[in-house]
């Protein structure tokens, strides 16, 4: 919308699974609301892992698969997840077997082997110099070396490709494509990344946008890599095919493209690709470190050099009479998050002196509301303080077009909208007519 002074949400239509992108003469503002239904929780991926594990669970019972006393071996265990479920389920005793790491676990003996080994197999029966009752697999292979095995894997980021096309022709071009590496480690694990080894992670991320953007861009294409070998060498139709195409092509190119920016070589990364940048709940001083090694990476790359230009920066927010009030809204939310997200290192904040939360001599416990306003990564109170931390990073930022209004994760939905609308009411208006 161009006038900035209504928010057009149809609450009853709106899905439980929303980014609706309201425009207007300057910025554009970015409403993300991420509601889990209940009846159809498959599709809420942070929970996948635990819809498989109840599902799993009801087959184990109904078929009396554990029972006291029994030697369970888990086979590919890494993390240890499976491990922990069937210790707290029975009196059994469990051998957790990996070719990766894993801290210890209370009453789970746990071996690093190769199971790929005569080595891995032969220590095993040194150890149990008994039989096992039940032999449990939950894994997840790298590239075999077996052609038509490695074509399923590998066609998968095709398929990815076409079902966003698939979408941008359906909504008429309004899609938006993001990419990033994940967060927790069982997002890559699945599908065998080398998630411990995070040059190994980066590199195989890398490579699969590297695909993806051959799908998008070019009428037919092939790719040849260290991981990724498209199209696979398998006979079709009595010959090999060199390239393949992507049916349908999206409507707009090249594909708007957003990447979450924290440090230099993601910065460097999504820059050289022509992608936008987003900067979400992040301290003030991280953000304007973001900020310009942003610009100076687009400047080396011939994109220009305008402050904020290709760039997004999230904050989360909340309209109340006064700070205070508002504060106390957001407490239990804001706090609820970081809980979950503190212990993996995402803590975007800095001391005084710069230095991120959780590095040597920064801050390291889990942050209240209050720092997160004191950090500017919330902001709370009248729309005077929303229109007023905006004119300042206006101000700051001559070439940010894009604001993104993060949901509190847990926060009522009627509530948010509501947000929503009095954001757009008597905030939005304060942005308008700009040249």
């Amino acid at each position: 919308m161009d006038n900035g002074g209504d928010l057009d949400i149809d609450a009853e239509s709106a899905n439980d699974d929303t980014t609706a992108r309201y425009g207007k003469q300057g910025y554009s503002f970015y409403a993300s609301i991420v509601i889990p239904n209940l009846e159809n929780l498959e599709n809420f991926s942070p929970s996948l892992a635990f819809i498989g594990v109840e599902s799993h669970l009801d087959l184990i019972e109904e078929f009396k698969i554990l029972k006291p006393n029994q030697i369970i071996l888990d086979l590919g265990a890494a993390p240890g997840s499976w491990s922990e479920v069937i210790v707290g389920i029975s009196n059994t005793k469990v051998i957790a077997i990996d070719k990766l790491d894993m801290d210890p676990m209370s009453g789970v003996k746990v071996l690093k082997l190769d199971l790929s080994t005569e080595e891995a197999f032969n220590k095993i029966k040194e150890y149990l110099n008994k039989k096992v009752d039940v032999v449990l697999s939950d894994m997840a292979s790298d590239t075999t070396g077996h052609k038509s095995t490695d074509h399923i894997r590998t066609q998968e980021l095709a398929e990815l490709a076409a079902d966003y096309a698939m979408a941008d022709v359906l909504t008429g071009g309004r899609m938006i494509f993001g990419v990033g590496r994940g967060y927790h480690s069982r997002e890559v694990e699945t599908f065998g990344s080398p998630v411990i080894d995070n040059d190994l992670n980066r590199e195989l991320f890398e490579e699969q946008i590297e695909v993806i953007l051959k799908a998008f861009n070019s009428e037919s294409f092939s790719h040849h890599g260290k991981n990724y070998n498209i199209p696979p060498d398998v006979p079709y139709r009595g010959y090999d095919l060199e390239e393949i195409t992507l049916v349908p092509r999206p409507l707009n190119l090249p594909v708007e493209t957003w990447q979450p920016v924290v440090s230099g070589s993601s910065i460097d990364f999504t820059v050289k690709n022509g992608f936008n940048g987003v900067v979400a709940l992040t301290g003030e001083k991280l953000v304007d470190q973001a900020f310009h090694r942003f610009r100076d990476a687009c400047e080396r790359n011939g994109r220009g050099n305008v402050l904020g230009s290709g760039l997004a920066l999230g904050i989360g927010f909340y309209i109340a009479d006064n700070e205070n009030d508002a504060m106390e809204r957001l407490r239990p939310f804001h706090d609820e998050r970081f809980k979950w997200f503190a212990p993996f290192g995402f803590v975007r904040y800095a001391d005084e002196e710069g230095r991120v939360w959780g590095t040597p001599g920064a801050p390291a416990r889990t942050p209240r509301i209050e720092d997160g306003v004191q950090q500017k990564a919330w902001i709370c109170g009248p729309p005077s303080h929303q229109i007023e931390f905006l004119k300042e990073v206006e101000e700051k930022y001559p070439g940010l077009e894009n604001i993104m209004l993060h949901w509190p994760e847990g926060m009522p939905r009627d509530e948010y909208l509501s947000q929503l609308r009095i954001f757009a009411e008597e905030v939005m208006p304060a942005f308008t007519g700009r040249e």
